[in-house]
């Protein structure tokens, strides 16, 4: 993605075919707000670009520390992403 802007595109990291991907690390305090935030800003910023016809999937890959994400905190963000056509995938390390 980083072509379509000169080197740097501050959503989306990786694209195939119609699904972009933002990859994200966040650290244990506060990840959920932070996640959000970047689930708003893939709903919003989208159509911005280049390409974009409104067919594209939007994926929001998350990695957080183990045992700092419940279950029902991923519910939740997943839910939140769902509501703004952003698929949520969190995975721990």
């Amino acid at each position: 993605m980083g072509a379509a802007k000169g080197g740097t595109f501050p959503v989306f990291d990786f694209f195939k075919g119609n699904i972009w991907v933002s990859l994200k690390t966040t650290n244990a305090k506060g990840w959920l707000k932070q996640a959000k935030k970047w689930v708003r800003d893939i709903d919003k910023r989208r159509a911005s670009v280049p390409g974009y016809n409104g067919s594209h999937s939007s994926v929001l890959d998350l990695r957080v520390p183990k045992g700092h994400a419940t279950s029902a905190e991923i519910g939740k963000l997943q839910k939140y992403g769902t509501k703004r056509n952003v698929e949520v995938r969190v995975t721990e390390f």
